[in-house]
């Protein structure tokens, strides 16, 4: 559990869909809901430094968040925040305090170019 300073700034909730696996025809279906009702930060636009760490060459708005937990979110799943749909390019553990790591999500806001 994080800080009450970390609980009070994750003011938005937040769900993930993961995407299911390619069927053996190729196919694959709608991402299903994966986890709901999770707090987080508003999202908040990358760096340059950090899109270069990432590599994230494709023109595409970075944006992160941070939630609190051991979450299982991965690269490809996808972050629902206020009904719109960000797809994962990142996720990690990152230094809060110095005794608590929280997660940080960096995003692909694919609606600003």
């Amino acid at each position: 559990m994080t800080s009450v300073a970390f609980r009070r700034m994750a003011v938005l909730t937040c769900s993930v869909k993961r995407l299911s696996p390619i069927g053996i025809d190729g196919k694959r279906t709608e991402a299903t809901m994966h986890l709901t009702g999770l707090p987080c930060f508003p999202l908040d636009p990358v760096s340059e430094e950090i899109r270069q760490e990432l590599e994230l060459s494709k023109p595409f708005q970075a944006l992160q968040t941070f939630l609190d937990g051991d979450l299982d979110i991965r690269e490809k799943d996808i972050l629902v925040v206020d009904g719109v749909d960000y797809v994962v390019r990142a996720a990690g553990s990152w230094r809060w305090d110095s005794t608590h790591d929280v997660l940080r999500l960096i995003v692909e806001d694919t609606m600003v170019i």
